[in-house]
């Protein structure tokens, strides 16, 4: 995701050598946001809605994450990093 975050900065590196240096940064600004918020929401959904219930039921994805990290520990770590991760600060 941070490659794809990253590219909206394109819009503001860019921006002298817009024709209309406002109104066209202005637009090119809030067409990334708007694209790159649809894609952020739009993904996990397709991801999570993409597998049958058997398969987001079981434990597949902590399966996938022991296989790629090699360890149980690695992976509890992970998964708590994970979880800090939604939780806001107020």
């Amino acid at each position: 995701m941070c490659w794809s975050a990253w590219g909206v900065d394109v819009c503001a590196t860019f921006a002298p050598e817009y024709k209309d240096t406002v109104n066209d940064t202005k637009w090119a600004l809030r067409s990334a946001a708007i694209f790159s918020m649809a894609v952020y929401i739009l993904l996990p959904i397709a991801f999570n809605g993409g597998g049958t219930e058997k398969l987001v039921g079981s434990y597949a994805y902590v399966d996938a994450m022991n296989n790629i990290v090699g360890s149980k520990s690695l992976t509890d770590f992970f998964v708590v990093c994970l979880v800090a991760a939604f939780v806001n600060k107020p």
